[in-house]
């Protein structure tokens, strides 16, 4: 079940003692004036934040890809909706783990749409095209993963648990520029794109052209 920020605020709903505090976390380092991605603010400050906690379960895969379908749903009447989802883990920090987790999660993804909607399977294109999406349920999903386990990259360790946050791909391409407030944020901004990234949907932009770079990156974490 997913539960919205004004909610907890509110006090209307009410958490265990461990959810509350990975919630309280999240929203420190994310809030924090040293955090590089000034966007990742906003959604707590517009409420369309929700968040989800998920039991070290051998069906956790199957509740991952239940909490994601919720969110859909939610996208449906909020596109701005954004979901922080806690996935509860026996030995938290272990990099090689956390990076098969998002793998499983991404391919229960693309098995669940190619089963629901078998029209979009046909349709697809290969994960190397530029115009290659991860759906689920009619919805283009951006989903990113948070792992304690990152050291060396602040944005990618938002809590003690590994925590996917997951929210419309279209709103991730619409998004409005922010000042940049960190350094390193600016320093980003100033090198000269790659080219073979170039923006979301672009001929030839190709996001699965980082996946070697996002392996050297995890061996060094």
């Amino acid at each position: 079940m997913l539960h919205r920020l004004s909610s907890l605020a509110s006090g209307a709903t009410s958490l265990p003692a461990e959810v509350h505090a990975l919630i309280e976390c999240c929203s420190t380092t994310v809030n924090d004036s040293d955090f590089p991605c000034g966007h990742s603010r906003t959604p707590f400050n517009t409420r369309d934040l929700y968040f989800g906690f998920v039991a070290d379960t051998e069906d956790v895969v199957d509740r991952i890809i239940d909490h994601l379908r919720q969110l859909c749903v939610i996208i449906e009447d909020s596109p701005e909706a954004i979901l922080a989802l806690f996935v509860e883990q026996a030995e938290p920090g272990a990099p090689a783990a956390d990076f098969a987790l998002a793998s499983r999660v991404v391919h229960a993804v693309m098995r669940a749409n190619a089963v629901l909607r078998p029209e979009e399977e046909m349709e697809k294109v290969a994960p190397s095209s530029a115009e290659w999406t991860l759906r689920l349920d009619g919805v283009s999903l951006r989903i990113d993963f948070s792992s304690s386990a990152h050291t060396s990259r602040q944005s990618g360790n938002v809590g003690p648990t590994f925590t996917l946050i997951a929210r419309a791909r279209e709103i991730v391409r619409s998004a409005r520029p922010v000042r940049p407030s960190h350094p390193a944020t600016t320093h980003v901004l100033r090198r000269p794109p790659r080219p073979s990234l170039a923006a979301y949907g672009d001929p030839g932009s190709q996001e699965s052209a980082n996946a070697a770079w996002m392996k050297a990156r995890r061996r060094s974490t």
